[in-house]
């Protein structure tokens, strides 16, 4: 994980978006879940079971108005890769599901100075008005061992969002 300190790099269009912001994004984002991916598969294909893969998503992941070019390109790659994986090893009995999270008070992306920072948050998603509520990072932990381990769920994309995702 990187930290963000000024949250603008990171919501900035394509015109305004910097090659340093846009390779960060993508190290982290889709480049770190690769090569993770890359060098467990081997060990889960040699298993009875094989395994399961869970990426971590975000609504960012299937919508276009999202926080900035290079963590929404990102985040739409992860998600590619996360389908592609599924649907490569399904026949090798490897599942691969992403879970998309919406707004997470945990995160940086839009807190100041440790606060959850709602005006912040409404440059990145112009819904965010619209939101009941903000997920806590100990919420997403049911739903990740669901992921891990329902037998068959292969290539699902689980939005945990409080239904941001349907705006």
């Amino acid at each position: 994980m990187f930290i963000i300190n000024d949250v603008s790099t990171i919501i900035a269009p394509v015109a305004t978006t910097t090659t340093d912001d846009w390779k960060r994004c993508f190290a982290v984002n889709v480049d770190g879940p690769m090569y993770l991916m890359r060098a467990c598969i081997p060990h889960f294909l040699l298993q009875p079971t094989s395994g399961h893969i869970v990426n971590i998503c975000s609504t960012a992941s299937i919508r276009g108005a999202a926080c900035g070019a290079a963590y929404t390109a990102s985040k739409h790659a992860l998600l590619g890769l996360s389908r592609s994986t599924a649907w490569m090893y399904a026949q090798k009995g490897l599942q691969c599901n992403a879970v998309i999270l919406g707004p997470t008070g945990d995160t940086n992306i839009t807190k100041i100075e440790g606060e959850w920072d709602s005006v912040g948050f409404e440059r990145c998603q112009p819904y965010g008005k619209c939101l009941p509520r903000v997920l806590k990072t100990e919420q997403v932990l049911p739903t990740l061992l669901y992921l891990c381990t329902a037998p068959g769920l292969n290539g699902a994309e689980l939005a945990l969002d409080y239904g941001l995702s349907t705006a």
